[in-house]
C-alpha cells in the first residue's frame, strides 16, 4: 500500500448580487449602504462615496446609481 500527498490551493471569490444591491440601497445614507453591505459575509470592506458633495443618499432611481467593485 502506497502513501498519496496532495497540495491544493484555490481562491473563492464572491459574485455581489446587482439586483440584491439595487432593491436594499437606494435611498440609504452612506452609514446605512455600509452597515448593510458589511453584513453580508463576502464583503470585507466598504467604501461610501457620493457626488456632488451635496448629495447624502443614495439615489432613489436605479440609473443613476454606479457601483464600483474592487478586489
Amino acid at each position: 500500500m502506497g502513501t498519496l500527498r496532495a497540495h491544493f490551493e484555490s481562491e473563492v471569490r464572491y459574485q455581489i448580487n446587482a439586483d440584491f444591491l439595487m432593491q436594499s440601497l437606494p435611498g440609504k445614507t452612506a452609514t446605512q449602504v455600509k452597515e448593510i453591505l458589511l453584513s453580508r459575509p463576502e464583503i470585507s470592506d466598504v467604501s461610501v462615496f457620493f457626488s456632488p458633495f451635496w448629495v447624502k443618499s443614495v439615489p432613489k432611481f436605479g440609473n443613476k446609481i454606479d457601483f464600483k467593485i474592487a478586489q
